[in-house]
């Protein structure tokens, strides 16, 4: 698999660089950024065994899913067909599955956290537009006006690759087997307490913006 990642030079103006890695060395990675938070949050301490790549990634990409947890055998597999650059990420909130987070919500902060704690490239684009994604949606709905201002300091690359994710899944939107695998999703989730039901994955939001006020109050703190 090869991957093309857009980084900032300068104000919105990509600069581009391939990383190449297979899908056993993302696993790899991925297991090691858990590792590595979990040094920092003793909760999420512990081993991290590979993700597992389904092999009819296909089949879940047909029910607009991404990953499953497997809670009988504690695997963590993900869906290695979809976006590459959403992979990484995806990884991570797998394998937070393992140490007992269940909400879609903390799963996915903690897979932002993981990649933005690794020193490899990959992980932390992953993270970051994992974050985006949920980010930017959510200001589209308060806000429509800021949020295509924010889009002109995208760079290219970055564009290009959400492009590529919003043409991916559109050809799986409100298909039978799409909807019957989202009823199948709201429901597992809210008889697991999340009374939101798939709409808690949206909540990512609010811990960003915990994680932002809580930075912020620092750093004034320190003024």
């Amino acid at each position: 698999m090869s991957c093309v990642f857009p980084w900032q030079n300068g104000r919105g103006l990509p600069e581009k660089r391939a990383w190449k890695r297979t899908n056993g060395q993302l696993g790899g990675l991925a297991a090691q950024a858990m590792a590595a938070l979990g040094r920092e949050y003793p909760v999420l301490a512990g081993a991290y065994t590979k993700p597992k790549p389904v092999f009819f990634s296909r089949f879940l990409s047909m029910g607009e899913t991404t990953g499953i947890f497997i809670p009988f055998t504690m695997e963590a597999n993900v869906n290695v067909d979809c976006t590459d650059f959403t992979i990484p990420a995806t990884m991570c909130h797998e394998l937070s599955h393992l140490r007992g987070f269940m909400r879609e919500d903390e799963a996915n902060y903690i897979a932002y956290l993981a990649c933005q704690a690794s020193e490899e490239p990959y992980l932390r684009y992953s993270g970051l537009m994992l974050a985006l994604v949920y980010s930017a949606n959510q200001l589209y709905r308060e806000d429509p006006d800021l949020y295509w201002r924010l889009r002109e300091y995208y760079s290219d690359g970055m564009v290009e690759d959400f492009r590529r994710d919003s043409e991916y899944w559109s050809q799986f939107e409100n298909t039978v087997i799409s909807t019957a695998a989202n009823m199948a999703n709201d429901t597992y989730l809210k008889a697991n307490r999340q009374n939101d039901g798939t709409k808690s994955y949206g909540r990512m939001v609010d811990l960003l913006l915990a994680e932002y006020r809580k930075e912020k109050g620092n750093q004034n703190g320190t003024d």
